[in-house]
C-alpha cells in the first residue's frame, strides 16, 4: 500500500496551498519506507486555471498513489483532487508510523465494505472527457446484479456522459435492453481475463440526458405487479432479463 504526505522540512503536515515536500511511503517490506520525496511549490497568482494546473502537477508527484495526507485543503482545489480519485486524509501534526498504520487500517476497512456492495461509477482520465467506469468484478454479493441495476439507472438519468464502461464477471444480459430504453448504444467484449466489458455511448450526446430523464420505468411490463418496484428500481434488471429471455425463446 502507498500513502503520500505533504510536509515541511521538519516532517510537519502542510496545507495544500503551501510549499514543501511530497513524500510517498510504502509498506511492501512489512514496515513503512519512503520511496519518493519531491518538492512542490505553491506560489504566484492562484486563479482557477493555475489551481487546476497545480493539482495536476501535485498528482504527478504522488508516484501512482491516490492517498494523500494534508493539514487541510480548501476552495476549488478539493473537488479537483477528488475528480482525480485522490482520497484526502486531514491531519494536524507530524508524520509518524502510527498515523500511517491508522490510515492503512481505515483504507482496508473501506475496501472490505466496498467488496460487499456496488460503488458509484468513477470518472476515468480527464474529467472534461466525461468518461466513466463501473467495476463490479470485485463484488461478492448475491444481490450485486440488482444493486448494479439501481446504480446504473440512477447514473443514466442523472449524468451527462460521453462513454460509460461496465466491467463484470457475468454478462449483464439485461443491460442491452436498458441501454436501448435510454437511447444508448452498447458494445460488448470478453476480455482475456474472463471479464465482460460493456461500453455504452449516447445515440445523441447533446440531448441524451434530457431524454433519459423523461423515461418512466413504471411502463416496463411486469413493473406494476412488483411490490419491491414501488420503493426502488432493484427489480428492473430481473424484468429486463425476463423480457430478453422471452424474446430469445421466441426466435
Amino acid at each position: 500500500m502507498k500513502i503520500a504526505i505533504f510536509v515541511d522540512k521538519n516532517g510537519t503536515v502542510l496545507p495544500f496551498f503551501s510549499s514543501g515536500m511530497v513524500e510517498t511511503y510504502t509498506d511492501e517490506s512489512g514496515e513503512w519506507k519512503r520511496v519518493s520525496r519531491v518538492p512542490h511549490e505553491m506560489d504566484g497568482e492562484l486563479t482557477m486555471n493555475t489551481i487546476r494546473l497545480k493539482v495536476k502537477q501535485f498528482i504527478a508527484q504522488l508516484d501512482n498513489c491516490n492517498q494523500i495526507i494534508l493539514k487541510n485543503v480548501v476552495g476549488f482545489a478539493k473537488p479537483v483532487l477528488e475528480e482525480y480519485n485522490v482520497n484526502i486524509w486531514v491531519y494536524k501534526g507530524e508524520l509518524n508510523a502510527a498515523l500511517l498504520n491508522h490510515i492503512r487500517t481505515e483504507i482496508l476497512i473501506k475496501q472490505a465494505e466496498k467488496a460487499r456492495s456496488v460503488s458509484q461509477p468513477q470518472i476515468v482520465g480527464d474529467p472534461e472527457q466525461l468518461s466513466y467506469k463501473l467495476d463490479i468484478c470485485h463484488v461478492d454479493n448475491c444481490n450485486a446484479e440488482s444493486e448494479a441495476g439501481e446504480v446504473i439507472i440512477s447514473f443514466f438519468q442523472n449524468t451527462h456522459f460521453k462513454e460509460f464502461t461496465v466491467l463484470c464477471r457475468e454478462k449483464l444480459i439485461w443491460l442491452k435492453a436498458l441501454s436501448e430504453l435510454f437511447q444508448l448504444n452498447m458494445a460488448v467484449k470478453l476480455l482475456p481475463d474472463e471479464v465482460w466489458k460493456m461500453t455504452i455511448v449516447p445515440v445523441d450526446f447533446e440531448t441524451g440526458l434530457l431524454h433519459r430523464k423523461t423515461i418512466k420505468l413504471s411502463q416496463l411490463p411486469g413493473h406494476e405487479d412488483c411490490s419491491t418496484c414501488s420503493t426502488s428500481d432493484s427489480c428492473i434488471p430481473e424484468l429486463l432479463k425476463l423480457q430478453t429471455e422471452q424474446q430469445m425463446t421466441l426466435r
